[in-house]
């Protein structure tokens, strides 16, 4: 019989799971058992503890009260091997390498999403009995580089490290890890910010994250992720679910998501919603793609020309609409037609008795059907916020946005074409091939 091999009480080490995987399994007598493919842990809270080894092209596991000695440069067993001492893996037990290297974090406070590059293990001892824990999660490039199997540049790049007991337990095997921090402070981040998750996770962290958003908040962040995994993340909700998300976007963005989604769907979600809202919905999506129309808001501020300043200033408090893209009243007849525009500095300094038809300006302003280049030219020329869009009759119809503008330029390589030859983004766009 083999002499046995104990643990000693200052045996106490850390090290990277990179650093051991694949690693030469050895019992006392010195005879090969196999090689480590996997870790197997518990984890209820704290610090995920492992309770066996996983060895390549066994379906049982070693428990991990048979080894003596566990570290970067050797594992071997206490005693001689025997088959008979290795058990089924336990359905609470997680595989460390397969189901959490790799996996993305949320990083909710930083509004950015991390990913498990390498883990740090603890191997010490209660008592003489053998104990790994999982202690910190690399993030860093020196996680990379060591498992490339590049460890001599690793000490050359920063360190980013994540203590373990700043995450949640997997909820599923599938799961992405979680910071523990409450899922509904996303609610109080910038919805760009959270489109930015959205954009790194996979579709079932997608989810999680939309069904912690109120509708509102949801409808917002969508309208700002990339055009493709946005119509990704709508074609995978019921009718129903798309519907809250459609109502809380803005009617141009609401109508541009429409337009990506099966015509079955577009049918059922337009047939959800009240029908003076379907009409204007149907009506946008109607435009063609890159015209004033497809890229216009219908919610403009516009009072007739006959109406005074005071009236004007009652309303706005009244219907508190967003200031955020005007700068601009648009002035009607009472046939809708727009007949001019007046500055939001000429209102604030006007008399409160003025009527609109007498501090007006004449308006410029674009027809529904014209194309990106004349936008662009307009936006640039002119230095506004927001272009009012007229149809052939002159009748108001809505408005294109700076910032619309900006998006589609983004978001629509196609449009770059119409910007000046010594902009700034086309002087980019010619250093990058973008």
């Amino acid at each position: 019989m083999g002499q046995e091999q104990t643990v000693t009480s200052n045996d106490s080490q850390k090290f990277f799971i990179s650093e051991v995987l694949g690693h030469k399994v050895y019992d006392s007598e010195g005879l090969k058992v196999g090689k480590l493919q996997d870790l197997l842990a518990i984890w209820v809270s704290g610090h995920p503890q492992v309770t066996a080894l996983k060895l390549e092209s066994r379906d049982a596991v070693l428990p991990l009260h048979l080894v003596a000695v566990f570290d970067a440069e050797e594992i071997r067993l206490q005693r001689p091997f025997d088959p008979a001492r290795l058990r089924p893996a336990d359905k609470d037990e997680i595989q460390v390498s397969r189901w959490l290297l790799d996996k993305q974090i949320v990083d909710i406070r930083g509004a950015k999403v991390e990913r498990v590059n390498d883990i740090l293990l603890w191997w010490h001892n209660i008592e003489g009995k053998p104990r790994i824990s999982l202690m910190e999660v690399d993030i860093g490039l020196r996680g990379i580089l060591r498992r490339l199997g590049f460890k001599f540049l690793a000490p050359k790049a920063p360190e980013r490290l994540l203590h373990w007991d700043r995450f949640k337990p997997l909820a599923t095997r599938t799961a992405n890890l979680e910071l523990a921090l409450p899922l509904e402070y996303v609610s109080r981040m910038h919805p760009a910010d959270i489109a930015d998750i959205l954009q790194e996770l996979h579709p079932e962290g997608q989810m999680q994250v939309l069904n912690a958003l109120s509708p509102e908040t949801a409808g917002v962040t969508l309208a700002e992720v990339d055009a493709k995994p946005r119509r990704q993340l709508l074609a995978a909700l019921d009718a129903e679910q798309a519907l809250d998300l459609i109502l809380a976007m803005d009617p141009d963005d609401a109508a541009d998501n429409l337009k990506s989604l099966p015509a079955d769907m577009q049918a059922a979600i337009l047939d959800l919603i009240e029908p003076d809202k379907s009409k204007l919905l149907a009506r946008l999506m109607h435009y063609e793609e890159g015209t004033a129309g497809s890229l216009m808001t219908p919610e403009v501020i516009s009072f007739r020309q006959d109406g005074g300043v005071r009236d004007l200033w009652q309303w706005l408090q009244e219907e508190q609409p967003d200031f955020t893209t005007w700068n601009e009243v648009f002035v009607v007849d009472q046939d809708q037609k727009l007949v001019g525009m007046v500055p939001l500095r000429t209102l604030i300094l006007a008399h409160t008795h003025a009527r609109l038809g007498e501090l007006m300006e004449t308006p410029l302003s674009l027809n529904v059907k014209d194309d990106f280049g004349k936008i662009l030219d307009f936006s640039v020329k002119y230095d506004l916020l927001a272009l009012p869009v007229v149809d052939e009759n002159q009748h108001l119809l809505g408005m294109v946005t700076l910032d619309d503008v900006l998006t589609s330029l983004v978001q629509n390589p196609r449009n770059r074409r119409y910007l000046p030859r010594r902009s700034p983004l086309s002087s980019f766009r010619k250093r990058t091939g973008r």
